[in-house]
């Protein structure tokens, strides 16, 4: 089954600061196309910007792995802009993402801070999103 899926920056970071988590699974999805990510320009320069933070410490290799798997298998889009009020507004980008493509079914949106969003049946953590799938 093909899913698409926002991913937050915070599984990004997740997967590698564990490499053997459930993050580091949904980066393999990613890889063998059973999830293709739909991103922005603004959603890849903020996993740019924050993948390279010095207190992080990442290997650019990691990085550019990760990065190059998006790339090569991301849908780009265009969103529309949302009004509604979120308790982080630099999530803004995530959820406007996921409304611009929520007439499908199969859009999921990934993060590991579910509270900072509207409680909507397809916006789950990185766990809810393999349950769904059938991958853990």
């Amino acid at each position: 089954m093909i899913c698409y899926a926002i991913i937050d920056t915070n599984v990004l970071v997740s997967s590698l600061l564990k490499k053997i988590s459930i993050p580091s699974i949904i980066v393999e999805l990613i890889g063998n196309k059973s999830i293709i990510p739909i991103v922005s320009n603004d959603v890849v320069s903020e996993y740019i910007s924050v993948l390279c933070r010095p207190k992080f410490g990442f290997e650019s290799s990691d990085i550019t792995y990760i990065l190059g798997r998006i790339n090569s298998n991301g849908l780009y889009i265009n969103c529309k802009k949302t009004n509604i009020d979120l308790v982080d507004e630099t999530d803004r980008k995530f959820y406007d993402l996921y409304k611009s493509m929520e007439l499908m079914d199969n859009v999921y949106l990934i993060t590991g801070n579910k509270k900072h969003f509207p409680n909507e049946k397809n916006i789950v953590s990185p766990s809810e999103f393999l349950e769904i799938i059938g991958s853990k």
